[in-house]
């Protein structure tokens, strides 16, 4: 593999850097690089085996939205075992084409692999670049990696942030432009698409599909020196294609309801989830020192569907020693939106509807985690990480919990590239 240029590094992602993860993933799959060798074909893979298991079989954990199993006291390798490849064709000094497939178990209990990014990129001078297709939305700081283990500390990344969004990729086009100094660079990226949503939301009935319209966002970021900051926003519209038996009734209950209680309706169009508007807004900041490196994250959710409003955030803070880099990661998800709803009566005929309705409004719960690991890297093309978490609360990543208390998570990952 040929050794990046000080430009590509540059507009690598400030957490890869953070990590000292510099893969053929952490630059490749972000963003095109000009310099790149024309007619250059790279095919390249990468995975994760893992182990997963909890300390109860009261409620199953699962990494995602998108995951329908889950661990209990055995060990479980669904919740973090992936494997993708990934090919980089750059046919001229300014055009290239990625794309990029992933297995892992998903909503419908399958490995069947998804296509994660499809895209052309084309450089406009010398730093600007447009790409068209499907590609990574920009709305963390490890969003373009995600899948890679390789390139973040942890087992994975904290959940009360990241799952937040039940979506990841999307098509349409973005802008890249950079800019340097000898002091800092600058990134910013505006995009616009749409996008698909496949996920495993168990009090609803159980798998929601669904298509995200309109979507409009922009990332920013800076880094100067051993500090680096992120800003991101998008907006978009959801809208359900399929309607699960269990919300279906909720629905056509509601609907009867509001004849009666008129200030029903408006539940019938949030349980609904037809163009429904949904906002996210994220900040982020690190710190790469010598010995020491700290990743934090702050994102705020709005949607008027099911989904709740959210606020989320994560510290995390790790200690390099040479191979290994241990660390200690404080996390915690608030819901800030309404969890119960009194406008059907909890009593006669209407009491199983209020019941419905309300358990899928204090879905999921407010949660807050504290993780110690360790990673270990035998090569920087493979590592071992090994974690146990504390969690209070939480749904997901704790489904079918129905008693309040802690629940421990103990996991261990191999991450590799090849």
């Amino acid at each position: 593999m040929a050794n990046p240029t000080p430009r590509k590094i540059a507009c690598w992602s400030t957490l890869a850097l953070l990590l000292g993860a510099i893969s053929p993933f952490s630059g490749a799959q972000e963003y095109p690089s000009k310099t790149a060798d024309e007619h250059a074909f790279t095919v390249r893979g990468f995975g994760t085996l893992g182990l997963t298991r909890t300390d109860t079989d009261a409620a199953r954990y699962r990494a995602n939205w998108q995951n329908s199993g889950g661990a209990d006291k055995k060990w479980d390798p669904s919740v973090d075992s992936k494997l993708g490849v990934q090919a980089d064709w750059s046919i001229s000094d300014s055009i290239a084409f990625t794309a990029q497939s992933t297995a892992s178990k998903g909503a419908s209990g399958s490995y069947a692999p998804k296509i994660e990014w499809a895209y052309a990129s084309y450089w406009i001078g010398s730093d600007l670049a447009v790409r068209i297709g499907r590609t990574r939305l920009p709305t963390f700081s490890a969003s373009d990696y995600y899948n890679i283990g390789n390139a973040y500390l942890w087992v994975r990344p904290p959940a009360d942030v990241y799952n937040q969004l039940s979506f990841f990729s999307v098509d349409g086009v973005d802008l890249v432009y950079e800019y340097h100094t000898d002091q800092y660079s600058l990134l910013l990226q505006p995009v616009a698409g749409k996008s698909k949503f496949d996920l495993y939301f168990p009090v609803a009935g159980g798998r929601l599909k669904g298509n995200v319209a309109n979507i409009r966002g922009i990332n920013t970021s800076v880094q100067a020196g051993e500090i680096s900051l992120r800003l991101g926003w998008m907006r978009g519209q959801l809208d359900l294609t399929n309607q699960p038996e269990a919300l279906a009734s909720i629905v056509a209950g509601l609907e009867q309801a509001s004849m009666f209680f008129p200030a029903a309706s408006g539940l019938v169009q949030r349980f609904g989830l037809h163009q429904r508007d949904a906002k996210f807004v994220s900040l982020g900041a690190t710190y790469d020192g010598e010995h020491l490196m700290v990743l934090s994250e702050f994102t705020k959710r709005r949607t008027s569907s099911i989904m709740p409003d959210s606020t989320g955030w994560y510290i995390t803070a790790g200690l390099k020693q040479g191979r290994w880099t241990p660390y200690i990661t404080f996390s915690e998800q608030r819901i800030n939106s309404q969890r119960y709803d009194n406008s059907i009566p909890a009593a006669g005929q209407f009491l199983p509807l209020s019941q419905a309705v309300n358990g899928v409004l204090g879905y999921p719960t407010d949660d807050k985690a504290i993780a110690l690991g360790v990673r270990y890297e035998f090569t920087p093309k493979m590592m071992l990480k090994a974690e146990i978490q504390n969690i209070n609360g939480g749904l997901p990543p704790l489904q079918g919990r129905t008693q309040p208390g802690t629940v421990k998570v103990l996991s261990t990952v191999v991450d590799f590239i090849f």
